[in-house]
C-alpha cells in the first residue's frame, strides 16, 4: 500500500529511496508521499551527496507541479535553512531551465530575496540565475546590491553586468566605483568585467566626456569592452 510504500523512504540508503520513489511516481495518487518526503529532507541541516542529486533529480522530475514549486520556495523564505540547503536549491532553480516568462512567480520572488540582503556566495548563485533567466524582474534587486559597499567587487560588478543594459542612467555614485575599478592596481579580470559595464551600461553626457578620457588611458584589456 502507499503507506507502507512511503515508509520505505525513511533510510539513509539513497538507493533504496530512489527504487521506492521511482515506483511511487508510477501511481499518481501517491504523490503525497514524495512531497511529505521533499519537505522532510529539505529541512535538514545537511545532505549526502547521493541523496542531494536525488532530492535535485525528483524537484526537476515534478519542476511543473504546483505544490513541489511551493514547497521549494517555502524552504528558501525559511531564516533557518542551512546555507548549503539554500546554495543547493538555488542550483536546482538554475537547473530546471525555467525563463523570465515561465519560472514560478514564487521561485522568482525567492531569487529576488536572495540578491539582498544575503550571504555573498548565495548572492552570487542569484545573481547568475538572474543573468541566466533574463528580464527586469531582478533588476531593483540587482541595483541595490551593486550599491551595497561592503560586498565583494566581484559580485557588485557581476550585479552591474546583469542589470546595465535595462537602466534608463547610471547613477553617479555607481559610474565613480566603476572607473575606479579601471585602474592597473585592479586584478585584470575585475579591471575588465568593470570596463565591460561602462561599455554597455547608458551613460549621460558628463560621463560619456570622461569615459573618453579614460580611453586615451585604458590599456588592451579595457579598451574592447568599453567601446561596445
Amino acid at each position: 500500500t502507499r503507506e507502507v510504500v512511503a515508509k520505505l523512504l525513511d533510510t539513509s540508503d539513497t538507493a533504496l529511496q530512489r527504487s521506492v520513489l521511482s515506483v511511487m511516481k508510477r501511481h499518481p495518487d501517491w504523490a503525497g508521499g514524495i512531497l511529505e518526503f521533499l519537505r522532510q529532507r529539505l529541512a535538514a541541516s545537511s545532505l549526502a551527496d547521493g541523496e542531494r542529486e536525488l532530492l535535485r533529480d525528483t524537484i526537476l522530475a515534478y519542476k511543473l507541479d504546483a505544490q513541489v514549486q511551493q514547497i521549494v520556495a517555502a524552504a528558501l523564505a525559511n531564516p533557518r535553512l542551512a546555507p548549503s540547503q539554500r546554495t543547493f536549491l538555488l542550483e536546482v532553480i538554475e537547473r530546471s531551465e525555467f525563463s523570465g516568462k515561465t519560472i514560478p512567480a514564487a521561485w522568482a520572488q525567492q531569487l529576488a530575496r536572495h540578491l539582498v540582503p544575503t550571504d555573498d556566495a548565495i548572492a552570487r548563485h542569484a545573481v547568475a540565475e538572474a543573468n541566466r533567466i533574463g528580464g527586469a524582474a531582478f533588476d531593483d534587486a540587482l541595483l541595490a546590491l551593486a550599491g551595497e559597499t561592503k560586498r565583494p567587487e566581484a559580485v557588485r560588478v557581476a550585479a552591474l553586468n546583469v542589470v546595465g543594459p535595462r537602466i534608463p542612467s547610471l547613477e553617479p555614485s555607481l559610474f565613480v566605483y566603476l572607473t575606479s575599478r579601471l585602474t592597473t592596481a585592479v586584478d585584470p579580470l575585475d579591471r575588465t568585467a568593470a570596463a565591460k559595464v561602462l561599455g554597455i551600461a547608458p551613460l549621460d553626457g558628463p560621463q560619456r566626456n570622461m569615459l573618453l578620457h579614460l580611453l586615451a588611458k585604458a590599456g588592451p584589456l579595457e579598451l574592447p569592452p568599453l567601446l561596445e
